[in-house]
């Protein structure tokens, strides 16, 4: 699951002072991405405790169905579990939490001065309301099979090869959401819209396993 937090200088100085020894691992996978972990140090394992004590919330940026089946697994399993005591390992879940200055969504313009919107002014939202359900019939994007997504990543080419090569018959691309406005959103207790954040590079699956 990936999260992220509005920055503190604090957790930065104790990640900056692990990045200055030797990595655990670093490898380039095949799709190009590096990858580099490292350990912390006992003293600044605390010191990330203390300093997320901190941190009033943090958001989730990828992974909102993993973090949902887990919310319920957990469920489950306290209501199955009558000695329940909130230790047990159901209760936890792998993350990755990265600061907000670190990140931006895909394809994300230099120079954006908008003003925070609501839900309903997101681009993605617009598209929905405007064209894809009353031009298209689509009530739902996320269980149509009249539409597709691509990831931010892959860019307009990608838009453009698929529509030239008749497997799509129309493609848009969106102005990206920014990392202020999902915050903003989840503030003010809305959910975002389907699709309507994408984040590269993907974290490769296995790096982390949490031992149960």
């Amino acid at each position: 699951m990936f999260l992220t937090y509005r920055y503190r200088a604090g957790l930065d100085a104790i990640v900056g002072r692990a990045m200055t020894r030797e990595p655990i691992f670093d490898f380039t996978a095949a799709d190009g991405i590096r990858h580099t972990g490292w350990q912390l140090a006992p003293a600044d394992v605390a010191a990330v405790v203390a300093e997320f004590a901190n941190v009033p919330c943090t958001y989730i940026a990828d992974g909102h169905h993993r973090a949902a089946s887990a919310a319920r697994v957990r469920q489950h399993c306290r209501s199955a579990n009558p000695r329940h005591t909130g230790g047990e390992e159901y209760n936890r879940v792998l993350a990755v939490a990265f600061p907000d200055n670190q990140l931006r969504m895909a394809l994300r313009y230099n120079g954006d001065k908008r003003v925070l919107p609501a839900i309903d002014a997101l681009d993605v939202s617009l598209l929905q309301k405007l064209l894809l359900e009353p031009a298209f019939g689509i009530t739902d994007p996320r269980t149509s099979k009249e539409i597709d997504f691509v990831g931010g990543i892959r860019g307009t080419a990608e838009l453009e090869r698929l529509v030239d090569s008749g497997r799509a018959a129309l493609a848009f691309a969106l102005y990206p959401t920014t990392v202020a406005e999902l915050m903003a959103i989840a503030d003010a207790g809305g959910i975002m819209p389907p699709k309507s954040t994408w984040f590269e590079p993907k974290l490769r699956d296995g790096l982390f396993i949490h031992d149960i």
